[in-house]
């Protein structure tokens, strides 16, 4: 069929570009013809690749995308969320050993929609590589149809790798199995799940060892010239942002899911960390000791302890481990109080580590100091500073006072520079003095606590600098354009709402608030 041709079959008489793993936006001719013996839907689903890419859709995307292609209106490539290819030329592919089969059975070849798969490297059913035709996958040009038969020549088949024939059985089960519009599938989360007891995922299921799971993956795939290349690939992947069908498979297959349950990503009844919970009160309700457990299963001893506080599993209790010094704590501490004033007040002016080197009594001291931390913190020494020291503090606290203004207003917003929040250490650090110099220079202090600004006052006056700037520049007042100025989360901002209406008005957050 020639570029003229495909017009003629569509309802559009000026189309002259060649949908290659969809459907061109055809005539009610064609249509009809097409369907004499199945459903519309039902042809589409079996001719296209539409299971392949729209399985793991939202809900919302996937039914708006089937509806569009049921219809043959709508950008696909945007609909169903496919990843351009922008480092290479594709071309339509075929198997030789089908192509000798075809032309056997039928008298002709034909293109096989799975092997128009961008990802399979080999045939699914004969396990050989795929070979590349002159004809270009680009459905940005205008094309024409060319056959199969007038186009393939080569015949030389060669033996694809086991690997390869693995992943293009995951794909081709992801190509025939019809996708059912309304499943919630989650793969990101069904994933997770997988990882349950390996070393890619923590005890409690909470933390996603990426680094591992990673160096893993690309041992796992050293042979393969199209995996997963990057880190942030598997990880937007596991967290839900990402979608791609084949990063998906190669995570699936390198975890050795079968490739029904990955089609269904059929989340457990309970989340690691409810298994691990309940693991740990089986173990803490068969009289282990917390210590025991903590060291059997590779965790601290407080997680142990926070999960059985969480469900109200009664404290371990065995004489063993039941002492003196536990039961008459209270006692221990009333009498620890006692030597504690009287040993400060033996040692005045110096500091807590230098009492307790001197005292014999440096180990209670530092026994009270861990089991009664808030006494202890009244009853604190403090070392008496030096007399050089004041001096040069007060020296410094006269000679920084008349200038201090100043150094604030050249901190707070330069002309072209993003504002900074003014703290005492962010003062403290501008005027080069030493560290926390500017804490004990109490005239300067009071000057920089007077312009002193909370989170959300500073991203106020952020966002009213971001918005002078975007006027100066003609460009539309917008979130995006908020957000590249001023580096404030949407969250952060949603959470401040009230506050910046307050300080900027209605009609101005209105305006940026992110949509």
């Amino acid at each position: 069929m020639t570029d003229s041709g495909v017009g003629r079959i569509s309802k559009n008489p000026n189309e002259r570009r060649l949908e290659f793993v969809f459907c061109n936006n055809l005539s009610t001719e064609i249509i009809d013809y097409l369907t004499k013996n199945c459903k519309w839907e039902t042809f589409l689903r079996n001719h296209t690749l539409c299971n392949y890419y729209g399985r793991y859709l939202k809900i919302a995307k996937r039914r708006e995308a089937m509806q569009a292609l049921t219809l043959l209106k709508g950008n696909y490539v945007n609909l169903f969320s496919i990843t351009p290819i922008r480092d290479r030329t594709e071309y339509l592919k075929y198997c030789p050993m089908c192509v000798k089969e075809h032309r056997e059975k039928y008298g002709e070849t034909y293109w096989n929609r799975i092997h128009q798969v961008p990802e399979i490297k080999v045939c699914p059913k004969h396990k050989c590589r795929l070979l590349n035709s002159t004809v270009i996958y680009d459905r940005h040009k205008v094309s024409g149809f060319v056959t199969a038969e007038s186009e393939i020549t080569n015949l030389e088949s060669e033996k694809g790798t086991e690997l390869e024939s693995k992943l293009a059985e995951y794909i081709e089960a992801m190509v025939r199995t019809p996708v059912k519009i309304y499943a919630n599938l989650q793969p990101g989360e069904f994933l997770v799940s997988q990882m349950n007891n390996t070393p890619y995922l923590s005890n409690r299921g909470q933390v996603i060892n990426i680094t591992i799971l990673y160096e893993k993956m690309m041992e796992f795939y050293e042979s393969l010239d199209n995996g997963i290349s990057m880190k942030w690939q598997i990880s937007k992947v596991l967290h839900g942002e990402r979608i791609n069908p084949y990063e998906i498979i190669q995570i699936g297959v390198f975890l050795g899911i079968p490739v029904k349950e990955l089609m269904e990503c059929r989340l457990p009844f309970k989340k690691p960390e409810e298994d691990f919970d309940d693991r740990v009160i089986e173990m803490l309700r068969s009289d282990i000791s917390a210590y025991q457990i903590s060291r059997d299963l590779g965790v601290s001893n407080a997680l142990i302890n926070l999960i059985r506080s969480k469900h109200g599993v009664p404290n371990y209790k065995d004489d063993r481990y039941v002492t003196n010094k536990r039961n008459n704590k209270e006692q221990k501490v009333t009498e620890l109080r006692k030597i504690w004033i009287k040993t400060m007040a033996q040692y005045p002016g110096y500091t807590y580590t230098q009492i307790c080197n001197m005292s014999e009594y440096k180990s209670e001291l530092h026994w009270l100091r861990r089991n009664d931390y808030e006494w202890t913190e009244r009853f604190y020494p403090k070392a008496k500073e030096s007399r050089v020291k004041i001096e040069r503090i007060k020296k410094l606290d006269n000679e920084y006072y008349p200038k201090m203004e100043t150094i604030i207003s050249e901190y707070r917003e330069k002309d072209g520079e993003m504002p900074k929040r003014i703290t005492l250490g962010a003062i403290n650090r501008a005027a080069g003095l030493n560290n926390r110099d500017l804490y004990n220079m109490k005239k300067c202090r009071k000057i920089v606590e007077k312009y002193e600004e909370t989170q959300e006052g500073f991203w106020a006056r952020k966002i009213f600098w971001a918005i002078s700037i975007i006027e100066k520049e003609g460009k539309a007042l917008t979130w995006n354009h908020i957000h590249k100025k001023t580096h404030i989360s949407a969250s952060n901002f949603q959470a401040h709402d009230k506050y910046f209406r307050e300080k900027l008005g209605d009609e101005v957050i209105d305006a940026i608030s992110p949509r």
